[in-house]
């Protein structure tokens, strides 16, 4: 090779310096039609844009947490979570918003 490329993706950007912490524990409702499925993705949005993706893996049950940090351009923001279930096809969008906080932890039960 001619290049050393060391990419850093968790270091923030100048567009995006800051990140906020999200701890999400999952929960099935009883009449729910969706279950965690390996492979499918759960994202954080700001607007319209996706501040980070995570990908359900087959460790993620009910009632455990998952933390994973989402990228900020200020010190607090308004998000969303989708969950894209590629088992059944569908996207969810949580009409809910929550803030994320520059270096803060945010807690949050996901309901499917």
């Amino acid at each position: 090779m001619d290049y050393d490329l060391n990419v850093y993706l968790m270091a923030g950007s100048t567009k995006y310096p800051k990140t906020g912490d999200l701890c999400i524990k999952f929960k099935s409702s009883e009449n729910g039609d969706l279950q965690l499925h390996e492979g499918d993705k759960l994202a954080v949005f700001v607007g319209d844009e996706c501040r980070r993706v995570i990908t359900v893996d087959d460790e993620m049950e009910d009632d455990e947490e998952v933390s994973f940090k989402a990228f900020l351009s200020e010190d607090e923001e308004l998000a969303t979570l989708r969950y894209y279930s590629f088992w059944d096809d569908v996207v969810l969008t949580f009409k809910e918003t929550f803030k994320l906080r520059n270096n803060n932890v945010t807690n949050l039960d996901v309901h499917l």
